[in-house]
C-alpha cells in the first residue's frame, strides 16, 4: 500500500511548529527529523577532543575548543 502524502513548502516548513523540540530539516519537501546524537556520539567527541587538546598543547599550535 502506498500512502502519498502533500509536500510541505519552504513556507509552511518556516512557520512549522510540532509542539516538541525535536529538529527537522526540509528534504524534497519532505519533513526529516535531524534526531539526537545521542551518548556515544557525545563520548566520542570528547574522548576525540581531549587528545586534539592535548596534542595542540603539546606542539604549542593554539588552543581547541568545543561548540558551546
Amino acid at each position: 500500500m502506498t500512502i502519498t502524502s502533500q509536500k510541505m513548502t519552504l513556507e509552511e516548513y518556516l512557520n512549522y511548529d510540532d509542539g516538541t523540540d525535536t529538529r527537522y530539516e526540509l528534504v524534497n519537501g519532505e519533513l526529516v527529523d535531524l534526531g539526537n546524537s545521542g551518548m556515544e556520539h557525545g563520548g566520542i567527541g570528547s574522548l576525540l577532543g581531549g587528545f586534539l587538546a592535548i596534542y595542540v598543547r603539546e606542539h604549542k599550535l593554539g588552543i581547541v575548543c568545543d561548540s558551546s
